[in-house]
């Protein structure tokens, strides 16, 4: 109804306006003239004609792009079946067929992160580690922001027996995200098994700035510390240097007093320094406070070992007289 009413007008107009639309002419180019009313007619349905291409482009734009997107959904949901696929054989324990799975996605898919990571994390299991680690630097080139291929990195290279690299891909981690308390807790667990203690000690310190005191698994990890202070006394007891390791021994039990191989060692570094006296004050100590039977063990082979069965025996009874649990 609208187009019959907008024909009608312009008909009308057409009507009311032919004398005018008759007498003149339109000029174009090559000498070709024609009638004003002509002209009109000519440029409307040019312009019509515009527009509907124009619609009909945009249409068929449209519907290109919708069934592109069918496509790619079609395949992604391809892709992610084979990719769960993948995922329940590795929960099986079917390693090969996992294998299989991830390397048909890698096939449709060869950007696809997830599959790289597993499929890393299965090339690691079975020891196939430089393979692991190039799916996983693979999959850290696609997203160099996401920590996840740079942790599976340090996994490979720590399996690989690689610590150093290991623990470089752990500073890059750092410093992706300084605080990362994961990454420090590698990093200490990587210094504590090359037993350079020192270190172990610093990245632990960065642990502990992060602790929650009321979180029971931040609880026990601070524990983490009195452990490596209690190797570097007996690295510094090993090395001759006793004076230094009752020291450090001495501090520790300060700051825990039931740390019962510190109480024990420290009797080592004064016996070492000569000092068997006070290495029996110190088990004394030690029994008192904690009331492991241990140092009743070290009493008694102490002074077996002087051929003092006697004094053995008196060392004993001191203890039981002050035992808590008898």
């Amino acid at each position: 109804l609208l187009a019959m009413g907008v024909a009608y007008a312009m008909i009308t107009l057409f009507v009311a306006n032919r004398a005018v639309l008759i007498a003149h002419t339109f000029h174009f180019w090559g000498n070709v003239d024609l009638p004003l009313g002509l002209t009109l007619i000519l440029f409307l349905v040019a312009g019509v004609a515009i527009t509907l291409l124009a619609g009909l482009t945009s249409e068929a734009s449209k519907m290109m792009e919708g069934w592109r997107l069918r496509q790619a959904s079609r395949t992604n949901e391809e892709i992610e079946e084979e990719y769960g696929r993948g995922l329940s054989a590795v929960l099986e324990g079917r390693d090969d067929e996992a294998l299989r799975h991830f390397r048909a996605v890698l096939e449709r898919d060869s950007r696809h992160f997830n599959t790289l990571l597993k499929l890393g994390e299965v090339m690691r299991v079975q020891e196939r580690f430089d393979d692991a680690i190039e799916y996983h630097r693979k999959a850290h080139h696609l997203k160099d922001h996401d920590p996840r291929p740079l942790y599976a990195l340090v996994e490979d290279y720590e399996a690989k027996g690689d610590l150093e690299h290991a623990r470089n891909v752990l500073g890059r981690i750092i410093g992706l995200k300084r605080d990362s308390l994961s990454a420090w807790r590698k990093l200490r667990w990587l210094h504590m098994k090359e037993r350079n203690w020192a270190k172990a000690l610093s990245a632990h310190h960065r642990v502990e700035k992060q602790l929650n005191p009321l979180n029971p698994r931040d609880r026990a990890d601070s524990r983490f510390g009195l452990g490596i202070r209690y190797e570097i006394a007996g690295d510094l007891l090993a090395v001759g240097k006793a004076k230094d390791a009752t020291h450090a021994l001495r501090k520790l039990i300060r700051d825990d007093t039931r740390f019962i191989p510190a109480h024990v060692r420290l009797g080592d570094a004064l016996r070492a320094q000569g000092l068997a006296d006070e290495a029996v004050d110190a088990w004394y100590q030690g029994f008192e406070t904690t009331g492991s039977p241990i140092f009743l063990t070290f009493l008694e082979e102490h002074f077996l070992a002087l051929e003092q069965p006697l004094a053995a025996i008196e060392a004993l009874k001191r203890c039981i007289a002050r035992a808590r649990k008898d």
